[in-house]
């Protein structure tokens, strides 16, 4: 990329708008012809089928097979993977739109990527660096991929409920989620000595990649409480690990400098009256009670993580866990959307959506007994 470009380049944004209009244009087209293509051999292939003297066309009365020759009924969709499957599809066609905003093909690299090599180790900076260099060489065609992969993968989620088709939409957005996690989150940030959970640490897209890797498991996995008490577990232990990392002292957490810095940051973009006025007035009391809010929350993570983990008092556990990401996600990630450059509505949202699928996942649906079967 030219050194001239700079973020709002009128012409950049201009050329972006229009690759993304064509591309648009060109994906409805496509979706259009395989939607008719679709409809045209079903509707030829049942008219022969019911076409009469035909020898494929049995009698009615032999059409249905013996009972003995039945196929299984398909299982049906866990409540939790259906859940797991349609919130996260959601957050990624979010998360898609978002990147349509004009200023992502130059502001991308600049602003969030290379940003996000402060303080991280050599290896980690260098891996970074790279993905900011291949972005700056091909700004319109990386920015525009983006779109179109994370709107396709949410689609992909939010259309395929069962089978390999739809276990595949699981592993494949886990795939792009790590890709996510190390080139555009510098792995949340924990490898610095900056990371917060207030901040999103450890990083939106893990969760994102554990969704994924929950959707690409077998069905059957979802027909016990197994998989809701394991999900919990491994969200407690996440839990303590992030009280424990905004608990050490030297951050600016205790004395509630960095988060008033953010909350400054955060204020500073365009966004609506009433999301600006919370978070500077969070900011504000960070500032004053820094020490005794960075308590609360260090207290809120380690209570709320430990339940989770034990799996004592499960719901007073969730409770706390949900109210500290809802509060967090409001007040100090400012919803993680504004701005222009916002990909993500930070880690908040996934982290509570991942809290509800493993409630959801402790009481699986099971298959109604017939009541002949019962009373035999």
């Amino acid at each position: 990329m030219a050194r001239g470009l700079r973020t709002g380049n009128p012409a950049v944004e201009a050329a972006f708008r229009s690759v993304l209009w064509h591309q648009a244009l060109l994906v409805l087209l496509i979706g259009a012809a395989l939607g008719l293509a679709y409809s045209v051999v079903r509707t030829v292939t049942l008219h022969r089928m019911a076409a009469p003297g035909r020898i494929d066309s049995p009698p009615v009365a032999m059409r249905q097979p013996p009972v003995a020759m039945r196929q299984p009924p398909a299982r049906v969709e866990a409540p939790a993977r259906r859940l797991v499957r349609s919130g996260f599809g959601a957050l990624w066609i979010l998360d898609g739109l978002l990147q349509t905003q004009a200023s992502m093909p130059i502001g991308l690299p600049t602003q969030v990527i290379v940003p996000s090599e402060t303080g991280q180790p050599h290896l980690v900076a260098s891996l970074i660096n790279w993905g900011a260099v291949v972005w700056q060489h091909h700004p319109l065609d990386a920015a525009s991929a983006v779109v179109w992969l994370e709107i396709g993968l949410g689609a992909w989620l939010l259309m395929s409920s069962r089978g390999r088709l739809s276990r595949a939409a699981g592993a494949a957005s886990a795939f792009w989620a790590v890709v996510v996690w190390a080139f555009g989150e510098g792995f949340g940030g924990l490898l610095t000595s900056s990371s917060s959970w207030l901040f999103g640490a450890p990083g939106a897209a893990v969760f994102y990649a554990v969704a994924g890797g929950l959707i690409a498991a077998p069905q059957s996995v979802w027909e016990s409480p197994r998989a809701g008490r394991a999900l919990l577990k491994v969200m407690g232990v996440v839990f303590v690990g992030c009280a424990v990392l905004q608990s050490i002292p030297g951050r600016g957490l205790w004395d509630g400098s960095a988060v008033s810095e953010m909350a400054h940051q955060m204020s500073a973009l365009r966004q609506p009256g009433i999301t600006r006025a919370l978070v500077r007035h969070f900011g504000a009391l960070s500032k004053r009670e820094g020490g005794l809010l960075n308590g609360v929350v260090v207290a809120s993570l380690a209570l709320s993580g430990a339940g989770l983990a034990s799996g004592r008092a499960p719901r007073a556990s969730l409770a706390l866990a949900t109210s500290a990401c809802l509060v967090s996600w409001v007040l100090v990630q400012d919803l993680g959307v504004f701005g222009g450059l916002g990909t993500d509505p930070n880690s908040g949202p996934p982290m509570i959506l991942l809290l509800a699928v493993g409630y959801v996942a402790l009481r699986p649906a099971r298959a109604r007994v017939p009541e002949s079967s019962r009373d035999g």
